[in-house]
């Protein structure tokens, strides 16, 4: 079988492998106030400058979600000198990642950091 891809434009890539990363869109739980000014998602730099302006008039912060993507964003709320708050569902965190006592022992590192 031939591994090629052929777009609407006429180019043509032929392949060994093939990742479809197709994207994801974030998934905002029904929490009120989730539709404030101040309540962010993240995709687009746009989306990043504005959480950054925000967290620069702030003092505290919330990151919903203990995924990678979660606790790399409470990272850089924290970097920004921003008492940062992480609030997972799961009950361990980077529960698709690691089993319960890896979550703990990766809960309790991050509670050290502060």
């Amino acid at each position: 079988d031939e591994k090629v891809i052929h777009s609407n434009t006429g180019r043509t890539v032929y392949y060994d492998k093939l990742i479809m990363a197709t994207g994801s869109y974030p998934w905002i739980p029904p929490i009120k106030g989730s539709d404030s000014q101040d309540c962010f998602v993240y995709r687009t730099i746009e989306d990043l400058n504005a959480i950054e302006a925000c967290a620069r008039r702030s003092k505290r912060g919330a990151v919903v979600g203990g995924g990678l993507l979660g606790l790399e964003a409470a990272g850089a709320l924290k970097s920004l000198g921003v008492e940062t708050h992480v609030i997972e569902f799961a009950p361990v965190l980077m529960a698709e990642q690691l089993d319960p006592m890896g979550g703990d022992q990766l809960r309790r590192k991050i509670e050290r950091m502060g």
